[in-house]
């Protein structure tokens, strides 16, 4: 998806309607929101390989317990 940039007052032209510096003001959080979304999806493979990596430990150390256990 392209990234928009903040949309910001025309110099030429001052914008005195509230509505419209209210719409604006929510088009820019808007954007930020979906910017920050498509960065989260961007990190989803490298989240996912560091939750692999947590279970592999925890499951290694499981059966470590557990051949412990029967050993006793």
């Amino acid at each position: 998806m392209e990234n928009v940039s903040t949309i910001e007052q025309p110099t030429s032209q001052p914008c005195k309607d509230d509505r419209v510096e209210a719409a604006r003001a929510r088009v820019n959080e808007a954007n930020a929101a979906l910017q920050a979304a498509e960065e989260e999806l961007r990190n989803i493979p490298k989240v996912k390989m560091a939750a692999e990596e947590k279970r592999n430990r925890a499951l290694r150390q499981f059966h470590e317990a557990l051949a412990t256990l029967a050993a006793l």
